[in-house]
Protein backbone atom coordinates (compact mmCIF):
# COMPACT_ATOMS: atom_id res chain seq x y z
CA UNK A 1 0.00 0.00 0.00
CA UNK A 2 2.78 1.97 0.96
CA UNK A 3 4.60 1.70 -2.74
CA UNK A 4 1.30 2.69 -4.21
CA UNK A 5 0.83 5.93 -2.56
CA UNK A 6 4.82 6.73 -3.39
CA UNK A 7 4.57 5.86 -6.85
CA UNK A 8 0.79 6.37 -8.20
CA UNK A 9 -0.08 4.64 -11.35
CA UNK A 10 0.34 8.47 -13.01
CA UNK A 11 3.54 8.85 -11.80
CA UNK A 12 4.94 5.66 -13.19
CA UNK A 13 3.25 6.00 -16.57
CA UNK A 14 4.64 9.60 -16.93
CA UNK A 15 6.77 8.74 -20.04
CA UNK A 16 4.24 6.35 -21.32
CA UNK A 17 1.25 9.26 -21.60
CA UNK A 18 3.88 10.75 -23.72
CA UNK A 19 5.05 8.57 -26.06
CA UNK A 20 1.44 7.51 -26.61
CA UNK A 21 0.96 11.31 -27.47
CA UNK A 22 3.53 11.54 -30.10
CA UNK A 23 2.24 7.95 -31.53
CA UNK A 24 -1.37 9.54 -31.31
CA UNK A 25 0.14 13.12 -33.12
CA UNK A 26 1.85 11.15 -35.66
CA UNK A 27 -1.29 9.09 -36.31
CA UNK A 28 -3.12 11.81 -37.13
CA UNK A 29 -0.46 13.69 -39.17
CA UNK A 30 -0.01 10.66 -41.20
CA UNK A 31 -4.46 10.61 -41.98
CA UNK A 32 -4.17 13.94 -42.50
CA UNK A 33 -1.36 14.04 -45.56
CA UNK A 34 -2.56 10.52 -46.75
CA UNK A 35 -5.90 12.32 -47.28
CA UNK A 36 -4.55 15.91 -48.91
CA UNK A 37 -2.24 13.36 -51.22
CA UNK A 38 -5.12 11.23 -52.38
CA UNK A 39 -6.93 14.49 -53.53
CA UNK A 40 -3.82 15.24 -55.21
CA UNK A 41 -3.70 12.50 -57.29
CA UNK A 42 -7.68 12.77 -58.06
CA UNK A 43 -7.38 16.74 -58.89
CA UNK A 44 -6.91 16.30 -62.83
CA UNK A 45 -9.72 13.32 -62.77
CA UNK A 46 -11.56 15.69 -61.42
CA UNK A 47 -11.09 18.47 -63.33
CA UNK A 48 -11.38 16.45 -66.60
CA UNK A 49 -14.84 14.89 -65.30
CA UNK A 50 -16.22 18.76 -64.60
CA UNK A 51 -14.96 20.22 -67.87
CA UNK A 52 -16.80 16.89 -69.68
CA UNK A 53 -19.88 17.76 -67.87
CA UNK A 54 -19.90 21.21 -68.74
CA UNK A 55 -19.01 20.37 -72.39
CA UNK A 56 -21.35 18.19 -72.57
CA UNK A 57 -24.11 20.16 -71.47
CA UNK A 58 -23.30 23.31 -73.27
CA UNK A 59 -23.18 21.41 -76.31
CA UNK A 60 -26.88 19.61 -75.65
CA UNK A 61 -28.82 19.91 -78.38
CA UNK A 62 -26.49 22.16 -80.98
CA UNK A 63 -25.11 19.42 -83.11
CA UNK A 64 -26.78 18.45 -86.27
CA UNK A 65 -28.75 21.99 -86.62
CA UNK A 66 -28.04 24.63 -88.94
CA UNK A 67 -26.04 28.10 -87.47
CA UNK A 68 -28.58 30.21 -86.56
CA UNK A 69 -30.53 27.52 -84.27
CA UNK A 70 -27.23 26.27 -82.78
CA UNK A 71 -26.18 29.70 -81.56
CA UNK A 72 -29.94 30.17 -80.19
CA UNK A 73 -29.48 26.53 -78.22
CA UNK A 74 -25.64 27.18 -77.29
CA UNK A 75 -26.89 30.37 -75.54
CA UNK A 76 -29.59 28.78 -73.50
CA UNK A 77 -27.07 26.41 -72.37
CA UNK A 78 -24.81 28.36 -71.55
CA UNK A 79 -26.95 30.79 -69.38
CA UNK A 80 -27.98 27.31 -67.27
CA UNK A 81 -24.38 26.53 -67.01
CA UNK A 82 -23.20 30.09 -65.64
CA UNK A 83 -24.09 28.87 -62.03
CA UNK A 84 -22.05 25.79 -62.52
CA UNK A 85 -18.63 27.77 -63.61
CA UNK A 86 -18.86 27.61 -67.11
CA UNK A 87 -17.12 30.86 -68.73
CA UNK A 88 -16.46 29.87 -72.25
CA UNK A 89 -17.84 27.33 -75.18
CA UNK A 90 -16.22 27.49 -78.90
CA UNK A 91 -17.54 24.77 -81.40
CA UNK A 92 -16.25 24.13 -84.88
CA UNK A 93 -17.95 22.07 -87.53
CA UNK A 94 -16.59 22.66 -90.74
CA UNK A 95 -18.40 19.69 -92.38
CA UNK A 96 -21.72 21.86 -91.58
CA UNK A 97 -20.33 25.29 -91.76
CA UNK A 98 -21.26 25.51 -88.10
CA UNK A 99 -19.31 28.10 -85.80
CA UNK A 100 -21.33 28.92 -82.76
CA UNK A 101 -19.82 30.70 -79.35
CA UNK A 102 -20.95 31.58 -76.22
CA UNK A 103 -19.16 33.67 -73.48
CA UNK A 104 -16.16 35.33 -72.86
CA UNK A 105 -12.51 34.17 -73.23
CA UNK A 106 -9.47 35.15 -71.81
CA UNK A 107 -7.08 34.11 -75.11
CA UNK A 108 -4.58 36.58 -76.73
CA UNK A 109 -6.16 34.58 -80.25
CA UNK A 110 -9.61 34.67 -81.31
CA UNK A 111 -10.33 31.39 -81.92
CA UNK A 112 -13.06 32.59 -84.65
CA UNK A 113 -9.73 33.38 -86.35
CA UNK A 114 -7.84 30.36 -85.87
CA UNK A 115 -11.10 28.61 -87.73
CA UNK A 116 -10.51 30.79 -90.61
CA UNK A 117 -7.08 30.01 -91.34
CA UNK A 118 -7.24 26.37 -90.40
CA UNK A 119 -4.45 26.65 -87.60
CA UNK A 120 -5.21 26.56 -84.45
CA UNK A 121 -1.86 25.53 -82.64
CA UNK A 122 -1.41 29.24 -81.15
CA UNK A 123 -4.00 27.80 -78.68
CA UNK A 124 -1.99 25.41 -77.18
CA UNK A 125 0.06 27.80 -75.26
CA UNK A 126 -3.27 28.53 -73.61
CA UNK A 127 -4.17 24.46 -71.92
CA UNK A 128 -3.81 24.25 -68.44
CA UNK A 129 -5.53 22.10 -65.97
CA UNK A 130 -3.49 24.34 -62.69
CA UNK A 131 -6.01 24.53 -60.28
CA UNK A 132 -4.61 27.57 -58.89
CA UNK A 133 -5.19 30.04 -62.02
CA UNK A 134 -9.20 29.40 -61.12
CA UNK A 135 -9.64 29.51 -65.35
CA UNK A 136 -9.49 26.07 -66.72
CA UNK A 137 -8.91 25.67 -70.71
CA UNK A 138 -9.87 21.65 -71.63
CA UNK A 139 -9.63 20.66 -75.41
CA UNK A 140 -8.78 17.46 -76.80
CA UNK A 141 -8.32 17.76 -80.48
CA UNK A 142 -5.17 15.86 -81.45
CA UNK A 143 -4.51 16.60 -85.05
CA UNK A 144 -5.01 20.86 -84.25
CA UNK A 145 -2.69 20.99 -80.90
CA UNK A 146 -0.32 18.70 -82.57
CA UNK A 147 1.63 15.78 -81.54
CA UNK A 148 3.37 16.56 -78.65
CA UNK A 149 0.23 18.30 -76.96
CA UNK A 150 -1.83 15.26 -77.80
CA UNK A 151 0.66 12.69 -76.14
CA UNK A 152 0.91 14.09 -73.38
CA UNK A 153 -2.29 14.82 -72.45
CA UNK A 154 -3.19 11.43 -73.27
CA UNK A 155 0.12 9.81 -71.49
CA UNK A 156 -0.92 11.95 -68.25
CA UNK A 157 -4.26 10.98 -68.30
CA UNK A 158 -3.11 7.11 -69.16
CA UNK A 159 -0.78 7.32 -66.32
CA UNK A 160 -3.65 8.60 -63.76
CA UNK A 161 -6.04 5.61 -64.70
CA UNK A 162 -3.48 2.63 -64.71
CA UNK A 163 -0.39 3.97 -62.78
CA UNK A 164 2.09 1.74 -64.97
CA UNK A 165 2.44 4.01 -67.90
CA UNK A 166 5.77 6.08 -68.32
CA UNK A 167 5.52 8.57 -70.99
CA UNK A 168 8.09 8.70 -73.67
CA UNK A 169 9.02 12.27 -72.74
CA UNK A 170 9.39 13.87 -69.16
CA UNK A 171 5.84 15.27 -68.06
CA UNK A 172 6.00 19.37 -67.34
CA UNK A 173 4.13 20.92 -65.13
CA UNK A 174 1.96 23.64 -66.13
CA UNK A 175 0.98 24.70 -69.81
CA UNK A 176 2.98 22.51 -72.31
CA UNK A 177 5.46 23.69 -75.05
CA UNK A 178 3.69 25.02 -78.19
CA UNK A 179 3.68 22.33 -80.67
CA UNK A 180 5.96 22.58 -84.00
CA UNK A 181 4.11 23.82 -86.58
CA UNK A 182 2.75 21.15 -89.27
CA UNK A 183 3.95 20.73 -92.43
CA UNK A 184 1.05 20.88 -94.75
CA UNK A 185 -2.60 22.54 -93.58
CA UNK A 186 -5.21 20.80 -92.09
CA UNK A 187 -8.32 19.79 -93.88
CA UNK A 188 -10.69 20.39 -90.86
CA UNK A 189 -13.56 20.00 -93.26
CA UNK A 190 -12.52 16.03 -92.79
CA UNK A 191 -11.97 16.20 -89.11
CA UNK A 192 -14.97 16.14 -86.40
CA UNK A 193 -15.86 19.26 -84.84
CA UNK A 194 -13.41 20.85 -83.01
CA UNK A 195 -14.71 21.81 -79.25
CA UNK A 196 -13.22 24.60 -77.00
CA UNK A 197 -14.09 25.44 -73.18
CA UNK A 198 -13.07 27.78 -70.51
CA UNK A 199 -14.55 27.08 -66.94
CA UNK A 200 -14.04 27.82 -63.21
CA UNK A 201 -13.92 24.10 -61.35
CA UNK A 202 -16.23 25.32 -58.83
CA UNK A 203 -16.35 20.96 -57.84
CA UNK A 204 -12.81 20.76 -57.69
CA UNK A 205 -12.10 24.15 -55.83
CA UNK A 206 -14.70 22.87 -53.03
CA UNK A 207 -13.46 19.42 -53.26
CA UNK A 208 -9.88 21.59 -52.29
CA UNK A 209 -11.38 23.56 -49.90
CA UNK A 210 -12.72 20.60 -47.90
CA UNK A 211 -8.83 18.39 -48.28
CA UNK A 212 -7.50 21.50 -46.90
CA UNK A 213 -9.40 21.92 -43.77
CA UNK A 214 -9.31 18.34 -43.66
CA UNK A 215 -5.36 18.58 -43.48
CA UNK A 216 -5.55 21.72 -41.01
CA UNK A 217 -7.66 19.98 -38.42
CA UNK A 218 -5.23 16.66 -39.04
CA UNK A 219 -2.21 19.21 -38.27
CA UNK A 220 -4.33 21.08 -35.69
CA UNK A 221 -5.29 17.62 -33.97
CA UNK A 222 -1.53 16.23 -33.84
CA UNK A 223 -0.51 19.92 -32.65
CA UNK A 224 -3.12 19.40 -29.90
CA UNK A 225 -2.56 15.84 -29.22
CA UNK A 226 0.92 16.32 -28.90
CA UNK A 227 0.52 19.82 -26.80
CA UNK A 228 -1.55 18.10 -24.66
CA UNK A 229 0.61 14.80 -23.85
CA UNK A 230 3.38 17.06 -23.68
CA UNK A 231 1.75 19.14 -20.47
CA UNK A 232 0.65 16.41 -18.90
CA UNK A 233 4.19 14.83 -18.87
CA UNK A 234 5.62 18.56 -17.76
CA UNK A 235 3.06 18.94 -15.15
CA UNK A 236 3.64 15.78 -13.78
CA UNK A 237 7.61 16.34 -13.52
CA UNK A 238 6.71 19.86 -11.84
CA UNK A 239 4.55 18.05 -9.47
CA UNK A 240 7.16 15.95 -8.76
CA UNK A 241 9.84 18.19 -8.16
CA UNK A 242 7.98 20.11 -6.21
CA UNK A 243 7.67 17.43 -4.19
CA UNK A 244 10.92 16.72 -3.86
CA UNK A 245 11.83 19.94 -2.87
CA UNK A 246 8.90 19.78 -0.76
CA UNK A 247 10.28 16.50 1.08
CA UNK A 248 13.97 18.52 1.19
CA UNK A 249 12.60 21.05 2.82
CA UNK A 250 11.03 19.58 5.08
CA UNK A 251 13.89 17.33 6.02
CA UNK A 252 15.62 20.25 6.13
CA UNK A 253 13.45 21.56 9.25
CA UNK A 254 13.60 18.56 10.87
CA UNK A 255 17.44 18.73 10.56
CA UNK A 256 17.22 22.54 11.76
CA UNK A 257 15.05 21.32 14.88
CA UNK A 258 17.47 18.27 15.52
CA UNK A 259 20.53 20.67 15.07
CA UNK A 260 18.99 23.21 17.33
CA UNK A 261 18.36 20.63 20.35
CA UNK A 262 21.63 19.24 19.61
CA UNK A 263 23.43 22.10 19.90
CA UNK A 264 21.51 23.67 22.90
CA UNK A 265 22.36 20.17 24.86
CA UNK A 266 26.16 20.76 23.83
CA UNK A 267 26.67 24.40 25.03
CA UNK A 268 26.27 23.76 28.94
CA UNK A 269 29.05 20.69 28.43
CA UNK A 270 31.09 22.71 26.24
CA UNK A 271 31.53 25.89 28.25
CA UNK A 272 31.89 23.32 31.48
CA UNK A 273 34.74 21.45 29.44
CA UNK A 274 35.97 24.57 28.29
CA UNK A 275 36.31 26.34 31.65
CA UNK A 276 38.04 22.75 32.99
CA UNK A 277 40.44 22.88 30.43
CA UNK A 278 41.29 26.96 31.26
CA UNK A 279 41.63 26.19 34.95
CA UNK A 280 43.75 22.98 34.47
CA UNK A 281 46.14 25.11 31.67
CA UNK A 282 46.57 27.10 35.10
CA UNK A 283 47.89 24.43 37.17
CA UNK A 284 50.60 22.75 34.07
CA UNK A 285 53.91 24.22 34.21
CA UNK A 286 55.65 21.72 31.88
CA UNK A 287 55.40 23.03 27.76
CA UNK A 288 54.23 19.58 26.49
CA UNK A 289 51.11 19.07 29.05
CA UNK A 290 50.41 22.91 27.70
CA UNK A 291 50.08 22.18 24.41
CA UNK A 292 47.52 19.16 24.64
CA UNK A 293 45.19 21.60 26.96
CA UNK A 294 45.32 24.16 24.28
CA UNK A 295 44.49 21.88 21.67
CA UNK A 296 41.96 20.48 23.50
CA UNK A 297 40.73 23.62 23.94
CA UNK A 298 41.09 24.57 20.74
CA UNK A 299 38.59 21.59 19.36
CA UNK A 300 36.17 23.02 22.18
CA UNK A 301 36.18 26.07 21.08
CA UNK A 302 35.66 24.77 17.30
CA UNK A 303 32.83 22.58 18.97
CA UNK A 304 31.32 25.59 20.24
CA UNK A 305 31.36 27.51 17.19
CA UNK A 306 29.74 24.88 15.37
CA UNK A 307 27.14 24.68 17.78
CA UNK A 308 26.34 28.71 17.50
CA UNK A 309 26.55 28.40 13.87
CA UNK A 310 24.04 26.07 13.37
CA UNK A 311 21.50 27.84 15.96
CA UNK A 312 22.58 30.79 14.08
CA UNK A 313 20.78 29.33 10.52
CA UNK A 314 17.97 27.55 12.13
CA UNK A 315 16.80 31.06 14.13
CA UNK A 316 18.03 32.68 10.65
CA UNK A 317 14.26 33.44 9.72
CA UNK A 318 13.32 34.87 12.98
CA UNK A 319 13.81 38.61 12.59
CA UNK A 320 12.72 41.86 14.33
CA UNK A 321 13.11 44.91 12.08
CA UNK A 322 13.43 48.00 13.52
CA UNK A 323 15.19 51.67 12.41
CA UNK A 324 18.99 51.47 12.88
CA UNK A 325 22.06 53.93 12.16
CA UNK A 326 23.75 51.94 9.27
CA UNK A 327 27.20 53.75 11.04
CA UNK A 328 26.62 51.43 13.73
CA UNK A 329 26.85 48.30 11.19
CA UNK A 330 29.75 49.40 10.06
CA UNK A 331 30.98 49.73 13.14
CA UNK A 332 30.08 46.25 14.45
CA UNK A 333 31.57 44.74 10.96
CA UNK A 334 34.50 46.10 11.74
CA UNK A 335 35.42 44.98 15.21
CA UNK A 336 33.86 41.78 14.60
CA UNK A 337 36.74 41.46 11.02
CA UNK A 338 39.64 43.19 13.42
CA UNK A 339 41.67 42.83 10.23
CA UNK A 340 43.61 45.74 8.34
CA UNK A 341 42.66 44.25 4.89
CA UNK A 342 38.84 45.37 5.24
CA UNK A 343 38.67 48.53 3.34
CA UNK A 344 34.94 49.70 3.70
CA UNK A 345 33.36 52.24 1.15
CA UNK A 346 30.11 54.72 2.94
CA UNK A 347 29.79 57.26 0.73
CA UNK A 348 26.95 56.60 -0.16
CA UNK A 349 25.32 54.86 2.64
CA UNK A 350 22.12 56.45 3.86
CA UNK A 351 22.12 57.51 7.42
CA UNK A 352 19.60 55.33 8.81
CA UNK A 353 17.58 51.92 7.81
CA UNK A 354 14.85 49.51 8.93
CA UNK A 355 16.81 46.00 9.47
CA UNK A 356 17.40 43.45 12.15
CA UNK A 357 20.30 44.41 13.69
CA UNK A 358 21.26 41.02 15.10
CA UNK A 359 20.69 38.86 12.32
CA UNK A 360 22.07 41.07 9.43
CA UNK A 361 25.05 42.09 10.66
CA UNK A 362 25.75 38.59 11.21
CA UNK A 363 25.00 37.54 8.05
CA UNK A 364 27.25 40.27 6.40
CA UNK A 365 29.75 39.09 8.47
CA UNK A 366 29.68 35.57 7.50
CA UNK A 367 30.25 36.97 4.23
CA UNK A 368 33.36 39.38 5.18
CA UNK A 369 34.81 36.26 6.91
CA UNK A 370 34.82 34.19 3.99
CA UNK A 371 35.85 36.92 2.09
CA UNK A 372 38.83 37.27 4.25
CA UNK A 373 39.82 33.48 4.64
CA UNK A 374 40.14 33.11 0.96
CA UNK A 375 42.17 36.83 0.76
CA UNK A 376 46.00 36.81 0.49
CA UNK A 377 47.84 38.54 3.14
CA UNK A 378 48.77 41.74 0.94
CA UNK A 379 45.41 41.33 -0.78
CA UNK A 380 42.07 43.54 0.17
CA UNK A 381 38.45 42.70 1.02
CA UNK A 382 35.71 45.91 -0.44
CA UNK A 383 32.67 46.54 1.69
CA UNK A 384 30.58 48.78 -0.34
CA UNK A 385 26.81 49.92 1.40
CA UNK A 386 24.69 52.51 -0.50
CA UNK A 387 21.21 53.18 -1.25
CA UNK A 388 19.58 52.74 -4.45
CA UNK A 389 15.80 52.61 -6.17
CA UNK A 390 14.67 52.89 -2.06
CA UNK A 391 16.81 49.98 -1.23
CA UNK A 392 20.04 49.41 0.86
CA UNK A 393 22.62 47.66 -1.23
CA UNK A 394 25.72 45.60 0.28
CA UNK A 395 28.41 44.24 -1.73
CA UNK A 396 31.85 42.44 -0.66
CA UNK A 397 34.66 41.52 -2.96
CA UNK A 398 37.79 39.80 -2.31
CA UNK A 399 41.00 39.31 -4.42
CA UNK A 400 41.46 35.35 -3.52
CA UNK A 401 40.80 32.61 -6.46
CA UNK A 402 36.74 33.70 -6.86
CA UNK A 403 34.32 30.22 -7.15
CA UNK A 404 34.55 27.07 -8.63
CA UNK A 405 33.14 26.62 -12.30
CA UNK A 406 31.64 23.44 -10.39
CA UNK A 407 30.02 25.36 -7.82
CA UNK A 408 26.38 25.47 -9.09
CA UNK A 409 23.99 27.10 -6.13
CA UNK A 410 26.61 28.72 -2.79
CA UNK A 411 23.98 29.03 -0.68
CA UNK A 412 23.00 25.76 -0.58
CA UNK A 413 23.82 24.70 3.14
CA UNK A 414 26.67 22.74 3.71
CA UNK A 415 28.44 23.58 0.29
CA UNK A 416 31.96 24.92 1.34
CA UNK A 417 35.48 24.99 -0.72
CA UNK A 418 36.76 25.39 2.75
CA UNK A 419 38.39 22.00 4.19
CA UNK A 420 36.96 23.08 8.10
CA UNK A 421 34.07 25.18 6.63
CA UNK A 422 30.42 23.87 7.80
CA UNK A 423 28.91 25.17 4.82
CA UNK A 424 26.27 27.49 6.53
CA UNK A 425 27.82 30.67 6.04
CA UNK A 426 26.39 32.05 3.24
CA UNK A 427 23.17 29.96 3.65
CA UNK A 428 22.76 31.90 6.81
CA UNK A 429 23.32 34.83 5.15
CA UNK A 430 20.93 34.17 2.09
CA UNK A 431 18.14 33.07 4.70
CA UNK A 432 18.56 36.09 6.50
CA UNK A 433 18.21 37.91 3.22
CA UNK A 434 14.94 36.27 2.43
CA UNK A 435 13.48 36.75 5.27
CA UNK A 436 14.28 40.39 4.72
CA UNK A 437 12.64 40.37 1.42
CA UNK A 438 15.79 41.07 -0.24
CA UNK A 439 17.52 39.17 -2.68
CA UNK A 440 21.42 38.06 -3.03
CA UNK A 441 23.62 37.37 -5.55
CA UNK A 442 27.39 35.76 -6.34
CA UNK A 443 29.72 35.36 -9.03
CA UNK A 444 33.03 36.00 -10.33
CA UNK A 445 34.64 39.09 -10.10
CA UNK A 446 35.59 40.55 -13.93
CA UNK A 447 38.89 41.86 -12.65
CA UNK A 448 38.88 38.64 -9.99
CA UNK A 449 37.88 37.41 -6.83
CA UNK A 450 34.37 36.49 -5.52
CA UNK A 451 31.65 39.51 -5.94
CA UNK A 452 28.22 39.01 -3.52
CA UNK A 453 26.09 41.69 -3.93
CA UNK A 454 22.78 42.14 -1.72
CA UNK A 455 19.30 44.33 -1.27
CA UNK A 456 17.03 44.76 1.66
CA UNK A 457 14.11 46.93 1.29
CA UNK A 458 12.98 50.01 3.09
Amino acid sequence: MSETKANPWWKQWRHVIMLLAVLLAAEQLRSATSAYLYYLELEQTSLGGEAGYLLLFGRHGVMGVDNENAQTRLDANFESMKEKGLRYVFIYDARRDVLIEAGEHTFDVEPREMARTGDFRPLGKHFTRDLDKRIHTDMVPKEIMGSEVADKIHFEQLSRARGDVKPPFPLQKGPPRIPAPHAQPLDLKRMPPIEIIQFVPKRTLVLRSKALSLLALGLLGAFLTFAGGFSIWWLIGKKQRAEREAEEKRMLATLGKMSAVISHELRNPLAGAKGQIELLEMMLYEDKPLQKAQQAKDELERLEELSNTLLSFVNSRRIAPASYKCAQMVDDLKSLARDKRLEVDTSQMPAEWRYDAITLVRAVDNLVSNALSFTPEDGKVYLKLWKEDERLHISVRDEGPGFPAEMDDMFEPFVTTRIKGTGLGMAIAAEVVRAHGGEITAQNHPDGGAFIQLWVPA
